[in-house]
């Protein structure tokens, strides 16, 4: 059997929002502040007559350590204006008080040559700061694809952290309320059974990068990529989780588990091991097998060997669940059509994926090298998520009301 990973490593659902903060200042800076500054200016400012004074094109220098230096251009038209009985003279053309940039020296010229010196223009002026001001709308600033991108992220994040939430939190209850069986007292249908891992029907498998055998594996190929500004970074290549029936003996009896991808795992995390393999290296006889029997792993190209020193390094990661280890199990207990008739209660029934369609109750399918005292205490904060969602869910709704909200007649507050 091999599955999927989901849910196979360590908790990072506080990093996760960690780095949903940090993103957020960076999506402020980047666009978020100027599309609000654009609207607000919209919303607010008012009409004057004002008079060009002189047009140009501005040009700022962009530092690029690997060739020559890029150049951003902006339109410059100085114009001179009455606001609330007082002269001003301004620069600014576009809405909000910031300037917008272009790679485009065309656009930068075409802008300033829609306008002459002595000319009459209607320039529209801040009324809480009388000397900012603008003179052309051509739509919003291009931050505003960031903000957008940013708010469909937090949307779809806060929905993510919900679920989950209210997912370990159903697992803790199911936990705690079902009640651990002998295995030669099974009743069909959701139930719990803690043991030993003895090997199954067929023999135990083997670790993909290990000779170690194990009936459950979770397993992960990294890559190092020298070719980051930051200094380079190990970066996904391939994942997954190999497993083979075993039975779980809990001294009355052993019953039958058949592992399946889109059961939950929860491996010790302080048994995983890591294996690092330079890129000029010859992999270990384990590991060269498992490259060579796995597609999507590969070997590391000849083309790594161009980059820094640790360029192409790979670190193979594995977390085994071995025959002797206690194990915890919630499933669905079912019949096991291909039993042999034994006259144990346990020989005749297995623990399994509940097939597509059938109306057996599944609420949990878990198998797990840690007590369930240990489980359910992980659980024991899991709506943490909620609140930590739904002010995710909150500011990704005020920058799409802030960003499309004018459109549509909606004022937005003043500070």
């Amino acid at each position: 059997m091999r599955g999927s990973t989901d849910g196979l490593w360590a908790e990072k659902d506080l990093g996760f929002v960690v780095v949903l903060l940090v993103v957020g200042l960076i999506a402020g800076a980047a666009g978020g502040t100027h599309v609000l500054q654009h609207n607000l200016a919209i919303q607010e400012n008012q009409p004057t007559d004002a008079t060009v004074e002189s047009t140009g094109v501005d040009r700022r220098v962009i530092e690029n350590d690997d060739g020559p230096d890029d150049y951003e251009y902006r339109p410059v038209v100085e114009y001179s204006y009455t606001a609330e009985g007082k002269r001003y003279a301004h620069d600014n053309v576009f809405p909000g008080s910031f300037r917008r940039w272009s790679d485009s020296r065309s656009w930068a010229q075409s802008v300033a040559g829609d306008y002459q010196a002595g000319q009459s223009v209607e320039a529209q002026y801040n009324p809480h700061d009388a000397s900012e001001a603008y003179i052309r709308n051509d739509g919003w600033p291009d931050g505003w694809l960031i903000t957008v991108g940013y708010a469909l992220a937090l949307l779809v994040s806060g929905v993510f952290l919900i679920r989950k939430g209210f997912r370990r939190r159903k697992q803790r209850e199911l936990m705690a309320d079902t009640p651990t069986e002998q295995a030669e007292s099974l009743s069909m249908g959701p139930s719990e059974v803690t043991g030993i891992a003895r090997p199954g029907p067929s023999e135990a498998a083997t670790a993909p990068f290990s000779d170690e055998e194990c009936i459950v594996c979770t397993w992960e190929v990294l890559e190092y990529d020298d070719d980051d500004d930051d200094g380079g970074s190990w970066n996904h290549v391939a994942s997954g989780l190999d497993g083979v029936p075993f039975y779980v003996d809990d001294g009355t009896g052993s019953v039958l588990v058949e592992p399946h991808g889109d059961a939950r795992y929860e491996i010790d995390p302080d048994g995983e091991t890591t294996i690092r393999v330079d890129a000029d290296e010859t992999p270990p006889g384990p590991i060269a097998s498992f490259i060579d029997t796995t597609s999507g792993v590969g070997r590391v190209s000849e083309s790594s060997s161009g980059g820094g020193a640790s360029e192409g390094d790979r670190k193979y990661r594995q977390n085994l669940i071995k025959p002797g280890e206690d194990v915890f199990v919630f499933g669905t207990v079912q019949p096991r059509a291909e039993a042999d008739g034994g006259t144990s209660n346990a020989e005749n029934l297995v623990i399994r994926k509940v097939p597509e369609g059938d109306a057996t109750q599944e609420p949990l399918f878990m198998i797990a090298d840690e007590p369930q005292s240990e489980l359910i205490s992980e659980r024991r904060w899991a709506l943490w998520r909620v609140p930590a969602a739904v002010v995710a869910i909150v500011v990704a709704v005020g920058l799409l009301l802030g960003t499309f909200g004018p459109l549509v007649g909606l004022e937005l507050p003043v500070l």
